[in-house]
Formats: structure tokens, C-alpha cells, sequence
């Protein structure tokens, strides 16, 4: 995982991390770059990215991301 310039990782008061901005962000920015292995079944921390396939990741890469009901970002 390669975050952008702004986009950090931080510790939150519930004894959690997550990603967070650092600045204003544009419309349509990349704000991370995701690489791992594809694989056909979800894992922990795998993102979904289309029907049956994964792109693996691990606990430094993906633990500090999170589904919303109202999202401001998307995959």
C-alpha cells in the first residue's frame, strides 16, 4: 500500500489507527495505491474488486481502512 502525500496513518482515541487527511483533498484524487496478490475468496484484509476477486493484503496494509454507510471516498 503507497499513500498519497497528506494521507497518514494515526492514532485515534478508541486505542485504534486509521487513515487519515492531512489536507484538503481534490475531487477524483488517488489517495492510495494498492498492490498484492489476486486471489478468488475474501480475507480479513482483502479488497473486493470485482466478482470473486480479491487483492490480498496484510495487517500494515489494509487494517487502517473501514466500510461507512455514507461514504466520502471509493475503491
Amino acid at each position: 500500500m503507497s499513500l498519497a502525500n497528506g494521507i497518514a496513518v494515526r492514532f485515534r482515541p478508541e486505542n485504534h489507527h486509521g487513515l487519515f487527511a492531512l489536507r484538503y483533498l481534490l475531487k477524483n484524487e488517488i489517495l492510495i495505491t494498492y498492490d498484492g496478490p489476486m486471489i478468488d475468496h475474501a480475507t480479513r484484509y482483502s479488497i473486493q474488486i470485482d466478482d470473486g476477486w480479491h487483492i490480498d493484503g496484510t495487517p500494515d496494509s489494509n487494517s487502517y481502512l473501514n466500510h461507512s454507510c455514507s461514504p466520502n471516498t471509493y475503491v
